[in-house]
């Protein structure tokens, strides 16, 4: 039997229709961004979603946190088939996961990608959590096992420079940050080992860049 929607994915879909009905239309709007390599006003063409549907072109691979505030696409006020995603929890990016080197992988050639970025944030769950793990004894129930799992990577990466990071009891604010800082600057690395590893005729020619989003004002930060 066929289970039927919650009221959220109900909105989600009434959403779409919405802005679909109201975005695109048979008169492009004019672009008020100069010097775009984006063709902004194409996301008012009603021949729009025509246009990106055969192939996908982006510019960018994103690595980013799941965290519902941090859509790179609202926070940059960016269209479709700009930027290729990849989100989890606390933004990593180990040497042990398939799922998200496949995507450095395949951004990197089939998308011939040249700018990837790994972005970290403030007030972090993933970290906390992490952060929680490594400093109670014993750890937390309320956090589950396969999130534990997860954050196993963050957990080691603690423990080898809990000095550098902080005393996350006495002072969890800085230590979440400094600790969600290192983090990213650790899958940055990661990144670029494996690109010089099994794409070393072109690991020189990709930016890969650690930025920082801070929630309370929504601003993005080279770290």
């Amino acid at each position: 039997m066929k289970q039927p929607l919650s009221s959220t994915i109900k909105a989600l879909i009434s959403s779409n229709k919405a802005f679909i009905n109201s975005n695109l239309n048979s008169t492009p709007k004019k672009s008020t961004q100069p010097n775009t390599q984006h063709n902004f006003s194409a996301l008012y063409s009603s021949s729009y979603f025509e246009s990106i549907a055969e192939s996908q072109a982006p510019k960018l691979l994103w690595f980013g946190c799941s965290d519902s505030r941090t859509s790179i696409t609202t926070l940059a006020n960016i269209p479709l088939n700009t930027v290729f995603a990849s989100r989890n929890i606390a933004n990593i990016v180990s040497d042990s996961d398939t799922s998200t080197l496949s995507i450095l992988d395949f951004a990197v050639t089939a998308l011939a990608i040249r700018s990837i970025v790994v972005c970290g944030h403030t007030n972090c769950g993933g970290i906390i959590n992490a952060l929680k793990l490594a400093t109670s004894d014993p750890p937390p129930k309320s956090i589950p096992k396969t999130t534990a799992e997860w954050l196993k990577p963050v957990i080691s990466l603690y423990n080898s420079n809990e000095k550098l990071i902080g005393n996350y009891e006495t002072d969890p604010l800085t230590t979440t940050i400094k600790m969600s800082q290192f983090n990213t600057f650790n899958s940055v690395n990661n990144i670029k080992k494996h690109l010089k590893l099994y794409h070393p005729s072109i690991a020189a020619d990709i930016c890969v860049a650690a930025l920082f989003l801070d929630l309370r004002t929504g601003l993005i930060s080279p770290l």
